[in-house]
C-alpha cells in the first residue's frame, strides 16, 4: 500500500512507521504513538529512531 493510500480527508494526525504490518502491534515506536495519539490527539514529535 503506498503512504498516499493511507491519507483520508478531515484525519487529525498522520504518521509513517516503517515495519510490515503484521509486526505493528509489537513495534515500540507504533505502541508508544499510539498511546501519544491516544492521550493527545496527534502523534508526538519526539520519534523513535531505528
Amino acid at each position: 500500500m503506498s503512504v498516499a493510500n493511507t491519507r483520508l480527508d478531515g484525519m487529525a494526525d498522520h504518521i509513517v512507521i516503517r515495519t510490515s504490518h503484521p509486526w505493528l502491534v509489537r513495534n515500540a515506536e507504533a505502541i508508544a504513538q499510539t498511546i501519544a495519539f491516544l492521550q493527545e490527539g496527534k502523534f508526538s514529535t519526539n520519534r523513535q529512531v531505528d
